[in-house]
């Protein structure tokens, strides 16, 4: 099986190492204090004792939490990964190989990407503590697994994008990380801005869809549906009711796809600019009329 050259060296020479055997034991013990916490106040907060349908509260906040370390992570992973190349200067002698701009860009991501496949299968047995009490069944699991490592693909190929364009190392982390507080906490607060508008103007509705593909950006609100469609949860609804008819201009069948769809769809979007522009960037040689 031919392996990217780029993906082969970094499987090398990261897994060689102490460093990421120590971050994955302390996101794994750090997973297990969350669901320890978590069980113990379940158990002191109810009256009749520990009831099992509230695993699926433990499912939401692992997977939640893991939602966010990744988010957290994948910036550090990745921010240097095109501009650290620049400052060892090593990134000319892999463009001057046989392989492409867009094959060291893809490697690099498929390095960052087997980190937190890694961190997500380590903590598989942490998670599989929930299917002693029911209520939550592998295929839920899974899908919400598949869906962190489609935000863990678009956050990375972003950061790879803004490593080819920064040249340094410390600004584009920076800059990775501002865009993954304008995608969440900066949507988040549009969305509520946007309640305030409907609720002071004599609007009877404001347009759904623009709102409904700006909350899809969001990848806790992707994450909020995709518990909503495996628990019966009503968070999005609810976000959407102060458009007026869930959605007011939104076409029934816009309505009828679940809002992760959309997230993965952004995702995917995303994660295909951001790798095209990242390996136009570190093309050395671009044909222009001034060398015709």
């Amino acid at each position: 099986m031919m392996l990217n050259p780029v993906f082969r060296r970094e499987i090398r020479s990261v897994l060689r190492s102490w460093k990421p055997f120590a971050v994955i034991t302390v996101f794994v013990l750090f997973l297990t204090f969350v669901l320890g916490v978590s069980l113990y106040l379940l158990m002191t907060n109810s009256y009749n004792g520990f009831n099992p349908g509230s695993a699926m509260v433990l499912y939401v906040v692992l997977s939640g939490f893991q939602l966010g370390l990744i988010l957290l992570m994948v910036p550090a992973l990745t921010g240097g990964a095109i501009s650290g190349e620049r400052e060892r200067q090593t990134l000319d002698l892999m463009m001057i190989t046989k392989m492409s701009a867009f094959s060291v860009v893809f490697g690099k991501l498929l390095s960052s990407l087997l980190y937190v496949l890694l961190l997500l299968i380590s903590t598989m047995p942490v998670c599989a503590v929930i299917f002693y009490f029911g209520g939550v069944s592998l295929p839920n699991l899974l899908t919400t697994m598949l869906f962190i490592i489609s935000v863990a693909m678009m956050a990375g190929s972003v950061s790879l994008f803004l490593s080819a364009l920064i040249r340094k190392t410390i600004p584009a982390i920076v800059l990775s990380y501002l865009f993954i507080i304008v995608i969440t906490i900066g949507i988040l607060v549009m969305v509520a801005f946007s309640e305030v508008i409907y609720r002071v103007s004599d609007l009877s509705y404001l347009p759904g869809a623009p709102i409904y593909f700006l909350m899809a950006a969001n990848p806790f609100m992707g994450y909020a549906s995709i518990m909503d469609a495996q628990l019966g949860y009503t968070v999005i609804n609810s976000m959407m009711s102060f458009t007026g008819n869930h959605g007011g201009s939104m076409s029934p069948w816009m309505l009828q796809v679940p809002l992760w769809v959309y997230s993965v769809a952004f995702n995917a979007v995303v994660t295909l600019l951001a790798l095209a522009f990242a390996a136009f960037l570190v093309t050395p040689v671009r044909h222009s009329r001034r060398y015709r």
